[in-house]
């Protein structure tokens, strides 16, 4: 009987074992979950090395504007990834990148759906009289406005475009490193405000013009403004209000006649268009008998210049042109009609 009661006990025990061993369960309390957490860990540092590696891969391939050489990656970013064991320095690891490279996506983006809806019937951009004046504030915060990457200024200057305008110079910026060639941009939105100080210290004097105190030399207002509008607009009347438009590598005629300069030209000549850009003033012919001398570093993004321009000539009157020095002169010299209206026919 007791023999029996054994044997009983043994096949019971042998059944429970092999139903312990078939589905991995523990009877006894050891430490190999411990043993096991370890092992997982070890996998996921694996994986967070790869991921790391991943970043710095998405980093650099993002951060590559210049034609010539890559930006370097912050330190920051480089640190946080190298030191990926814990999944703590992974998620710090995202996030620092998430953040940082926000700027480079608007750099390397090349999609803006907004392009097309713009220009469509009925849903094109009307400007109300101070927009078309130049006469906008907070440009940081302003929706319509983009601030521009440093690194595509020379000086890495503080500058706006139109959105719409922006992206599209992205796409032909990229597009030009392509065939070796640099884009830089000088100048871009000017505010009313900004015009008038240019402006105004020309007209009294605080600023030479072909090294002339013009206060002194010119007493005559209609003189005194004909000469600085070789170089520069009346308050309310320049292209740059707008946003639209934007001045390239240099603000010198002989920069664009040979080397780099001349590259540069001959590539937008060619190429600008595909991206809806031209150059706004042409050499003075027939067709473009008055108004600014040719300036070639002088681009127009077409989509929403000529739809700014007929809004330009349907509401602003001499009456709106006020407000800086000399401005009395504006209805004499007919500005309208001869700078802001007599540009490249192209762009019209």
């Amino acid at each position: 009987m007791r023999s029996w009661a054994i044997g009983i006990v043994i096949i019971i025990l042998s059944w429970v074992g092999g139903y312990c061993i078939l589905f991995d369960i523990n009877l006894f309390g050891d430490d190999s979950s411990e043993h096991m957490s370890h092992f997982d860990r070890g996998n996921n540092s694996g994986r967070d090395e790869h991921l790391g590696k991943d970043l710095t891969a998405t980093i650099q391939k993002s951060d590559k504007l210049s034609p010539t050489k890559s930006q370097p990656i912050k330190k920051i970013h480089s640190d946080t990834v190298a030191q990926a064991p814990t999944k703590m320095a992974v998620t710090k690891a995202r996030t620092s990148t998430r953040h940082s490279t926000k700027s480079d996506i608007r750099i390397t983006s090349t999609k803006y759906s907004n392009k097309k809806k713009l220009i469509r019937k009925g849903n094109v951009p009307n400007l109300s009289v101070e927009e078309l004046l130049g006469q906008v504030h907070n440009l940081s915060s302003n929706p319509k406005f983009s601030k521009i990457d440093p690194r595509l200024t020379p000086k890495k200057t503080k500058l706006y475009m139109r959105k719409e305008a922006y992206y599209a110079f992205i796409k032909m910026y990229k597009a030009a490193a392509k065939d070796g060639i640099k884009l830089q941009i000088v100048s871009a939105l000017r505010t009313f405000y900004h015009q008038k100080y240019i402006w105004d210290n020309k007209w009294l004097g605080k600023r030479l013009v072909e090294g002339r105190n013009l206060a002194i030399t010119e007493k005559n207002p209609v003189g005194r403004a004909m000469i600085i509008l070789k170089y520069s607009s009346m308050p309310g009347t320049s292209r740059h209000h707008w946003g639209t438009d934007i001045d390239l590598n240099s603000l010198e005629d002989s920069y664009f006649q040979q080397g780099e300069g001349k590259r540069v030209y001959d590539w937008l000549q060619k190429n600008a268009i595909r991206f809806g850009f031209a150059q706004t003033y042409t050499k003075k012919d027939s067709r473009r008998p008055h108004g600014y001398r040719e300036e070639k570093w002088h681009w127009s993004y077409l989509p929403l210049s000529r739809i700014f321009l007929e809004q330009y000539s349907q509401k602003i009157t001499y009456k709106n042109l006020t407000g800086f020095e000399g401005s009395e002169v504006a209805k004499r010299l007919r500005v309208i009609k001869n700078y802001v209206m007599s540009i490249n026919p192209d762009c019209k």
